[in-house]
C-alpha cells in the first residue's frame, strides 16, 4: 500500500477525470468566499489579487480531489477532511488507516516544496506528505514522503516564506 513504510519514498502517476478541474474551480470559489475574513485579517494569507488567490485555491483542491480519486480507484479506505468549512482545516487533508496525510499540489515539475512554518506546526499532527504534480490532459504524478524525511531537505527563502525544497529527479 502507498502509506505503509515510513522510510521509503513512493511515486507514480494518476490519470484523473478532467471534470475534476471544473469541480475544483467551483469548490475553490466557495472556499475563497468562506475564508475572506481570515484572509483579510492576516497578511501571510494574502497572495495578491482575487484571480491569483482563486488559482491557488483551485490548484490545491484539484490535488486533493486527484488524491481522493486515486484512493477510490485503488479501493483504499480513507477519511477525507472537508474541502469547505467555517475555518480552514489544520493538519491532515486525508486520513488513511492511522496515517495523517497532507496533500501538497503544484504545477512545478522540477521541485517539491513544503512551507517551513507549516511543516514545523505539523509535528505530531502529520505522518506523510502526498505531493501531486499536475500535468496537462488529466495526468498527475505523485510523490509520497514521510513527515520525518522532509526534515532532511534544504530550506530556502521563497517569495513569501521559507520552504523545505527537494528537486524532483
Amino acid at each position: 500500500m502507498i502509506f505503509q513504510d515510513n522510510d521509503m519514498m513512493k511515486s507514480g502517476s494518476i490519470h484523473y477525470p478532467k471534470m475534476l478541474i471544473d469541480v475544483s474551480k467551483d469548490i475553490a470559489y466557495c472556499r475563497w468566499l468562506k475564508n475572506t475574513e481570515i484572509r483579510n485579517s492576516k497578511n501571510e494569507y494574502q497572495r495578491g489579487d482575487q484571480q491569483r488567490e482563486l488559482d491557488i485555491e483551485t490548484k490545491g483542491i484539484l490535488g486533493e480531489l486527484v488524491a481522493r480519486y486515486y484512493l477510490e480507484i485503488e479501493n483504499i479506505d480513507y477519511q477525507p477532511m472537508p474541502l469547505v468549512s467555517e475555518k480552514p482545516v489544520k493538519g491532515a487533508d486525508i486520513i488513511i488507516g492511522k496515517h495523517r496525510v497532507d496533500v501538497k499540489t503544484s504545477n512545478n515539475k522540477s521541485t517539491l516544496m513544503v512551507n517551513e512554518n507549516a511543516h514545523l506546526k505539523g509535528f505530531g499532527k502529520l505522518d506523510f506528505y502526498w505531493f501531486v504534480i499536475l500535468y496537462d490532459d488529466g495526468v498527475a504524478k505523485y510523490f509520497v514522503y514521510s513527515y520525518d524525511q522532509i526534515n532532511d531537505w534544504n530550506v530556502e527563502q521563497m517569495t513569501y516564506t521559507k520552504a523545505y525544497i527537494k528537486p524532483i529527479n
